[in-house]
């Protein structure tokens, strides 16, 4: 994984990324126009810019109209987290050359096989709007589609409203959570590989013999160790903000799907119901814990690597006493860690994930039982 020479946003071709980075990832990313091929404005990129908002404030307007003072609370947390989708999505737009300066310098990334992993992953994440409108829909009665998707209003013909309910449904599910599911998805992929590529370079020093462990060939680990560090640095940079606007809006969705099973009894509660909460509450924990997890995967192999090349260069200096690696080990020691976090507030690690859990539920039903 490293960088290739720095060209003009003009000169990004499909064959030069197609190497770099999942297929499906990469289409997501220049189909909504978070990455800039052309110098071109993208007409459909405006039109995707129009569906989110609208879509978002349709939802929200939705939520205000059907007013419940007994889930007030609730809505107010699910409406925030639709908020946060559009400043996500304002972010990534606002970064797209950056964002497109930065795929045009990564380079054989990730194994064939991790890419198509994260393809399928992409795939399975594009067909759950699918699914969730076709339950939605099925299992709704035209009165609670009238209810909640048309302010009340039923139309005549039944035929019309149900496809309408569906398309609402389809592009509801895919402005939150699969647009910024496949921002998580390409967040985690780059995790996975950095921290691959750290391991796989910890054990080329485990499985060195001390004679072969040269000068030479040490600072040519940690030239390979710095290209992983410069793409680190880049993720940080970029998807530091929208990485922890994406996990807050999850961490509000499952305290939203908390909530609701606070207030209401699973037994007599619709389909419908039913359904958001699985697939609501479902993406917004796997999504949290995943980008926790592939984060801190990379600080896992960071402080391995760390140790390994200090234990081996100790052997070296006990053996023989060497100025020059004597200076590699310092200067390996006293280098400051990458550390991932989110927007400099959250630090992004395994860790996390155990206190999320409990200030998620610690604050839930403390919001649910006290006036506000």
């Amino acid at each position: 994984m490293h960088f290739k020479s720095i060209t003009t946003v003009k000169q990004i071709h499909k064959k030069d990324l197609r190497n770099s980075i999942p297929e499906f990832i990469l289409k997501f990313f220049r189909w909504v126009g978070f990455v800039q091929v052309s110098d071109q404005p993208s007409v459909v990129a405006y039109v995707l810019d129009f569906v989110v908002f609208f879509t978002s404030l349709d939802t929200i307007v939705n939520v205000i109209l059907l007013y419940d003072p007994s889930s007030s609370k609730i809505d107010k947390i699910f409406i925030s987290s639709f908020l946060l989708t559009m400043i996500v999505w304002c972010s990534m737009r606002y970064k797209r050359k950056r964002i497109t300066e930065f795929f045009q310098k990564l380079e054989t990334i990730g194994s064939i096989f991790q890419a198509k992993k994260f393809n399928i992953l992409m795939f399975l994440n594009g067909c759950v709007p699918v699914i969730y409108s076709a339950c939605l829909t099925s299992g709704m009665t035209q009165s609670e589609a009238a209810k909640y998707f048309f302010y009340d209003y039923q139309i005549k013909n039944t035929s019309i409203q149900t496809v309408i309910t569906a398309i609402k449904c389809f592009l509801g599910y895919m402005v939150y959570p699969t647009a910024i599911n496949s921002i998580a998805i390409f967040y985690i992929f780059l995790c996975f590989c950095s921290s691959d590529h750290l391991s796989n370079l910890t054990r080329i020093i485990e499985t060195s013999p001390l004679e072969d462990f040269t000068p030479s060939k040490q600072i040519d680990i940690l030239k390979r160790r710095t290209k992983v560090y410069d793409v680190l640095l880049n993720v940080e940079k970029i998807f530091s903000f929208p990485i922890f606007l994406i996990i807050i809006a999850n961490v509000l969705m499952l305290s939203c799907v908390s909530g609701w099973f606070i207030i209401d009894d699973w037994n007599k509660t619709n389909f419908s119901w039913k359904i958001e909460c699985i697939l609501y509450g479902t993406n917004a924990g796997l999504c949290v814990a995943s980008i926790l997890w592939a984060a801190g995967a990379v600080s896992i192999e960071m402080k391995n690597f760390k140790e390994v090349f200090h234990y081996k260069i100790q052997l070296k200096l006990l053996r023989k006493h060497s100025e020059e690696q004597l200076h590699l080990k310092m200067y390996l020691m006293d280098e400051p860690d990458v550390v991932l976090t989110g927007w400099n507030v959250l630090y992004l690690g395994r860790g996390t994930i155990l206190g999320l859990i409990g200030t998620l539920f610690t604050y839930t039903v403390l919001v649910m039982h006290t006036d506000i």
